[in-house]
Order: C-alpha cells, then sequence, then structure tokens
C-alpha cells in the first residue's frame, strides 16, 4: 500500500492558494516534493501494517487539520523508531477511558506513552472559510486586469460552504463594469464610493469587495486578490498562540487522566502567527508563568513535547521536550532529544541533536 498515487507529473509551479497541502504533494513534479513523497512512503512502510489503511484515509484527506494530524503521527512514529524504541498503536491502558496514541517501549518493558495533536488555531468552519477565500484569492489572481487589485475579506459566513462559482461571477462582473477613471478619483481623495466597493451575499455569506486602481495600467499586469485580514497586533498575536496551547493541553489531559506511567503530550504548533515568536518564550509563558499549565496542579502530565510547524517539507529546527518538575510520574531524559526546563524560576534550554540527523535527512532538507 502506497500513499501517493502512480502518476505522470508535470506541473512545477507553486501551490494554489486554496490548495489543499496532499493534493499538491501528490502532483508536483519539481524534484524536492519528489524527495518528500519518496521519504514518506519510507515512513509509511515502518508503521504497523493494521493501522495503515486508516492513516493512508487521513493523510489524503481534503481537509489540512485532518492531513497535518495524520502527518504529525507519522512522524513522531519515525522519530522515536529512530531514536531505538519500539512503539505500539492506539494501546488499551488499565484505568484508562481512552487510548493514547502511542505506547513507547524499549527491550520490552513500557518507558512512556504519547499523545500527539496539532494546534491548527483554527475549526474545520474556519479551514472552510480559509479554503474559500483561497479560492477566491486564485481566481481573482487569473482575471486579467490592467486597472486594479482587489482587497477583499469575509463579512458573514455561515457552517455551510458556498458555491464559489455564484461569487465568482459577481466579482468578475463587478470587476468587469468597474471606471478605473471614477475609482481613481476617489482613491486619491480618500474617499470609499460605490464604484470601489461591492458587497456579495449568497446563503448567508458576504464577500466584500474594494478595488484598488493601479498607478500604471498595462494590459500585460494581472489582477491581484488580496485578502484583507485582521490588524497585526504582536502582544494580542502571541497571547493568542499562548491560548491555543494551553487548550490543547488541557483537552488531553482531561482524555487520559487514568493513565499510571509517564505520559507525554506532543503539540504541533501550525497557527498561522506560531514562527513569529520565540518558541521557549512561548513554551515557558504557556507551561509555567503565573497560569501555566504545569503550575496549575497538572502533575498527571510528565513532559510536553513542543514542535514548531512540523510538516512534510519542513523538519524545525527548534523543538524541546519540556519536563514538568511536579510531575507524579517524572521523565527521565531522551537521549538526543533536547530539554527545556524550569531551573531556579528561568526557562533554561538544553541542547540535543537537530531532527534532521535523528531522522537520517540532509540538513537542507528537503533541498533546494
Amino acid at each position: 500500500m502506497r500513499i501517493f498515487d502512480d502518476i505522470e507529473r508535470t506541473y512545477t509551479g507553486p501551490a494554489d492558494n486554496a490548495e489543499g497541502h496532499f493534493d499538491y504533494l501528490n502532483r508536483s513534479a519539481i524534484p524536492k516534493i519528489a524527495t518528500v513523497r519518496s521519504v514518506l512512503e519510507e515512513w509509511f512502510s515502518a508503521y504497523p501494517l493494521d493501522h495503515q489503511r486508516k492513516k493512508r484515509s487521513s493523510l489524503r484527506s481534503k481537509h489540512d487539520t485532518q492531513h497535518n494530524s495524520a502527518y504529525f503521527e507519522l512522524f513522531l512514529h519515525e522519530v522515536f523508531l529512530k531514536l531505538g524504541f519500539d512503539l505500539v498503536l492506539e494501546p488499551s491502558v488499565d484505568n484508562a477511558r481512552n487510548k493514547p496514541d502511542f505506547m513507547v517501549n524499549h527491550d520490552g518493558i513500557t518507558q512512556f506513552y504519547i499523545e500527539a495533536t496539532v494546534v491548527h488555531g483554527e475549526s474545520r468552519e474556519e479551514e472552510v472559510s480559509r479554503k474559500f477565500e483561497s479560492e477566491i484569492q486564485d481566481f481573482i489572481n487569473d482575471i486579467p486586469s490592467p486597472d486594479f487589485t482587489t482587497l477583499f475579506r469575509t463579512v458573514k459566513r455561515t457552517a455551510e460552504q458556498p458555491q464559489v462559482g455564484k461569487f465568482k461571477k459577481a466579482v468578475a462582473e463587478f470587476i468587469k463594469t468597474a471606471q478605473w477613471d471614477a475609482v481613481k478619483e476617489m482613491q486619491d481623495s480618500s474617499i470609499i464610493s460605490k464604484d470601489m466597493t461591492k458587497s456579495i451575499h449568497f446563503r448567508g455569506w458576504e464577500i466584500m469587495i474594494t478595488l484598488i486602481a493601479k498607478g500604471i495600467r498595462s494590459s500585460s499586469v494581472r489582477n491581484i486578490g488580496v485578502i484583507a485580514g485582521d490588524v497585526w497586533n504582536e502582544d494580542m498575536k502571541e497571547i493568542e498562540n499562548i491560548s491555543y496551547i494551553r487548550g490543547a493541553i488541557k483537552k488531553k489531559v482531561a482524555q487520559h487522566r487514568g493513565i499510571d506511567s509517564p505520559y507525554i503530550i506532543a503539540l504541533n504548533l501550525m497557527h498561522e502567527f506560531a514562527s513569529a515568536f520565540p518558541l521557549d518564550r512561548m513554551i515557558g509563558q504557556a507551561l509555567w508563568d503565573h497560569q501555566g499549565m504545569l503550575r496549575n496542579g497538572n502533575t498527571r502530565i510528565s513532559a510536553i513535547l513542543v514542535f514548531l510547524r512540523a510538516s512534510p517539507s519542513y523538519i524545525p529546527k527548534k523543538f524541546y521536550v519540556c519536563h514538568n518538575p511536579w510531575a507524579r510520574y517524572p521523565l527521565p531524559p531522551i537521549p538526543r532529544l533536547p530539554r527545556l526546563e524550569l531551573i531556579d524560576d528561568r526557562f533554561v534550554p538544553v541542547a540535543g541533536d537537530p531532527l534532521t540527523e535523528i531522522l537520517g535527512l540532509p540538513p537542507n532538507w528537503p533541498g533546494e
């Protein structure tokens, strides 16, 4: 059984904005993506046979949240195999209502359990909305327009995914009939008028389109669609990431209260802004500072293993095992893995080996 299709590939461009992670990996002919596919197939072949069919289905999902979660479990499985451990998937545990993702053994003796989770910072509904906005963006980008850049944002949304064709038709007609002179005049006067904006409604969704006149008109220049996001606020974004981390840990603690052995929660931080802040600072504040998860009586957690945006085409350079100094079942240091420890109320990083070295991959993975 293989993850990817055995097909002839000719596409060498970038992924479309709305394209799912798996779909792009599956169709790209770029050499470094071919290398990624080959390594993932190798990891998949080492995955237990009785779990491969389910894992393959999840890896091939069009929903990035499901694909990312499936990849992270495959990735963790390979990391701990390379570290010399044996893994049992979804083991039954006495006194525990739910099965953790992995039981990790060495020389036939259980060392610890791992529960994996991906911190996306978005719900499935938000993912659908993001994909819809990206599809509109791809469509706008392909509209030949010497006159305008198009700014748009979602004003209202529902759980039902809208018919993109309805929006595309309305967007194309608005751009086609708009007058560059009128838009430019209003723009230069810092006035927003009906010549510049249009609200498009369909089945509870509302998209606000704003045209921005280009300074230089050229038939060779295509339109550019820009999604209007929230205003960047550095403090709020970091607090938001810390909140996501705490929420993910709290959920996993609640699911596995009955495990009477060392227990690790492995997090993959995939939120859009997660990489903008120092990983050790975010983790320290989430776990130890003031209302941090480990200061808050969660002695059931032995350690938190944190990766930043681990994905098929990116192996994180920074990651940490964060030991809980108050753990009921302390976790001994895992050879080769870096640690972030709380010593005298300071976050102290202890170096380990690069993940690429542990996984037997080149340092510049996946290459140029």
